[in-house]
């Protein structure tokens, strides 16, 4: 039982919630910052390290993410809870991939590379809006108690 305090406290859920959105934010500031300087002359070594962090980032992220949904909600609903987690994340993972995916096809090198930094541009765009969702529902919550 003692544990189970820890994880339902306000303080727990911020850290973690916060500490996700850091992760994330740092990670597709440095892969957006290495992938926007790739040419079409670029070699697999100099896409390397924008694809190591990628997946860095997301691990770090995840559990993170995972804990903050998982203690917002009560025990009797953690199955639910974690079951429209991974759907979101599933569907959402899909939609990514065929939409980014889409901007990067190509049939020269240029125009993959232009749409790897549309592609890096875009998700940068849309990390920040949904973090000003995220606080806004933060904030919302907050304020009704």
């Amino acid at each position: 039982m003692g544990i189970d305090r820890p994880a339902r406290s306000v303080a727990w859920i911020i850290a973690a919630s916060s500490f996700a959105f850091a992760v994330i934010q740092l990670d597709v500031t440095i892969v957006n910052a290495l992938l926007t300087r790739l040419g079409s002359r670029s070699t697999f070594f100099d896409m390397l390290p924008g694809f190591v962090l990628i997946p860095a980032g997301i691990g770090l992220a995840v559990p993170a993410m995972t804990t903050a949904i998982l203690s917002s909600v009560d025990r009797a609903r953690s199955g639910v809870a974690s079951a429209v987690l991974n759907a979101a994340r599933q569907v959402g993972g899909a939609i990514g991939v065929a939409a980014f995916g889409a901007l990067v096809s190509g049939i020269t090198a240029e125009q993959i590379t232009s749409g790897l930094k549309i592609a890096a541009l875009t998700a940068a765009a849309l990390l920040i809006i949904a973090t000003f969702i995220a606080l806004s529902v933060r904030s919302e919550r907050d304020a009704r108690g």
